[in-house]
């Protein structure tokens, strides 16, 4: 292969999810290669950068690379994508980087990256296993929607916002629990975790988006340490207003000494079980 001697900038914004004609061809990428070995003196990967390349299966960085951010929709629809490892120093991941990677199983995310972007990783249907940085802050809309395979994801501390959608159809995820600071909380940000059976909200928010956990069936334990019920968004629901046997079936734990006021604010008095956390 051949090694690129300068930055690989993107020459234009593409309407759709089409690859950037040229790019991997300046890495010594050929059709029929699987593996794309990006050069050590690279800097950034420019948007569709390799978006769509069905043969694509591996990619690999250089020893001591130089590249500091990945471009929007970089990876996406690669299909057949089942390893990438990230270099440390990538600060910034664009919005849908690795959308529909259909075979990805695994990520761990460079310690820098502050922000998970929106759709960073849409549909990567089998996506077992993700390790997100001790410093990350916030995690954008659509970020883990439609992880199919995941099953459990560690949410760390410092983070203050989850996006609307953020883990909507994760269905194998069992258990979750948002950090003390989380301060956002968006509309349909677990919606159709279909096997979800304990979700533990944050005690930071006043108020937090619509039907967050609308289509968790499984739903049996909603734990909520605020003191005061938060406020939810539109004056919506958490489950469809509708669907009562989700509210029969779930219990809804808060403070010993909120109890009564959850029984008597709108969205939280459709619980049929309010109960005092546990210690």
């Amino acid at each position: 292969m051949v090694a690129a001697a300068v930055d690989i900038m993107a020459s234009s914004a593409y309407p759709s999810t089409l690859r950037n004609p040229g790019v991997a061809e300046r890495y010594g990428w050929s059709e029929g290669d699987s593996v794309i070995v990006i050069p050590a003196s690279v800097r950034q990967i420019p948007q569709y950068a390799f978006a769509g390349m069905e043969g694509l299966k591996r990619v690999e960085f250089a020893p001591s690379s130089q590249c500091r951010k990945i471009g929007e929709y970089a990876f996406a629809e690669c299909i057949n994508l089942d390893s990438v490892s990230l270099p440390a120093g990538i600060g910034v991941i664009g919005e849908g980087a690795f959308r529909e990677c259909l075979s990805l199983r695994s990520l761990i995310v460079p310690p820098q990256v502050w922000f998970i972007p929106k759709e960073m990783m849409h549909r990567c249907v089998a996506l077992k296993s993700v390790v997100l940085p001790a410093g990350l802050q916030e995690i954008h809309a659509f970020a883990f929607a439609g992880c199919e395979g995941l099953e459990e994801i560690e949410i760390p501390a410092p983070v203050r916002k989850v996006g609307n959608n953020a883990f909507s159809r994760c269905v194998s995820v069992r258990e979750l629990e948002l950090p003390a600071g989380v301060k956002e909380l968006e509309s349909y940000a677990f919606s159709d975790c279909l096997n979800m059976r304990r979700l533990r909200l944050s005690e930071s928010y006043n108020m937090i988006g619509e039907l967050i956990i609308s289509g968790c069936s499984s739903l049996e334990l909603l734990e909520v340490p605020a003191l005061k019920p938060p406020f939810i968004e539109c004056e919506s629901y958490l489950f469809d207003p509708d669907d009562t046997a989700a509210y029969e079936r779930c219990t809804l734990q808060v403070p010993a000494g909120s109890i009564q006021y959850y029984g008597r604010y709108h969205g939280w008095r459709l619980f049929r079980h309010i109960a005092p956390l546990s210690k």
